[in-house]
């Protein structure tokens, strides 16, 4: 299974994790942003492939320049402290589909 594709059915498993381009970077797009890009480190993803994951669960040709600039932050800020830890814990697996 692809990057992308482990990306796609975590956001579909989890009815969690809700992306609403047209509202912009709020802050129930930030934790479903923190949710994927703490997932996309502890499965060593790209930027870029989240932001295909989301595009192709969602049928959105452009992601908004607001939430894809707070995507990028996020990804980066996650990756820098280490957030794909959680997903090894027990936790993860209770909370989340994957």
């Amino acid at each position: 299974m692809t990057n992308i594709e482990k990306l796609k059915a975590l956001i579909i498993e989890n009815k969690a994790i809700s992306i609403d381009i047209a509202k912009g970077a709020d802050s129930s797009n930030n934790s479903s942003i923190v949710i994927l890009s703490g997932y996309a480190d502890y499965i060593a993803a790209t930027v870029e492939e989240v932001e295909t994951a989301i595009r192709q669960v969602y049928k959105y040709d452009i992601l908004g320049a607001e939430i894809l600039k707070e995507i990028r932050r996020v990804f980066d800020f996650a990756k820098t402290y280490n957030y794909g830890n959680f997903w090894k814990t027990e936790q993860a697996k209770k909370e989340y589909i994957f």
